[in-house]
């Protein structure tokens, strides 16, 4: 099974490790050259990835020519980004996907939240409709 790991970061990145460690072909995308290499050099597909001009990239088509796709990508933080066009990438993620018959496309959260004082936070912390510590809105 081919797997594309979208966002080799704090989380795609080792997720895309332990698919390699179990027999599976990962391909992984970042944004940046240092972390190409990086992703390279542990024996994962590497591709140079930015959304949404690399979807007319056509050097990257092998990317998108998997039988499943794990998407880490986080929306823009603050709200200065919040007209920055997730939705539109998500959904042209989505449309790659059946483009290449994709039959699962998994979504993760890959944005954290934590709390302003530090330390340790818990479940208990939590404030309904609010996350601990945050002062604006979030897109």
């Amino acid at each position: 099974m081919n797997i594309s790991v979208l966002g080799c970061g704090w989380l795609g990145f080792p997720l895309a490790q332990r698919l390699l460690a179990n027999n599976y072909v990962v391909k992984g995308s970042t944004t940046t050259p240092k972390k190409f290499d990086l992703i390279k050099q542990n024996e994962i597909d590497p591709y140079l990835v930015t959304l949404p001009e690399s979807f007319e990239d056509s050097g990257i088509d092998q990317f998108w020519k998997s039988d499943l796709y794990v998407v880490n990508i986080p929306p823009g933080r603050g709200s200065e980004n919040c007209d920055s066009g997730y939705e539109s990438i998500i959904s042209k993620i989505i449309d790659k996907g059946r483009h290449h018959k994709i039959s699962w496309i998994i979504f993760t959260s890959s944005t954290s939240v934590y709390n302003e004082l530090g330390g340790v936070t818990t479940e208990e912390d939590a404030q309904p409709g609010k996350p601990p510590g945050h002062r604006g809105r979030f897109c």
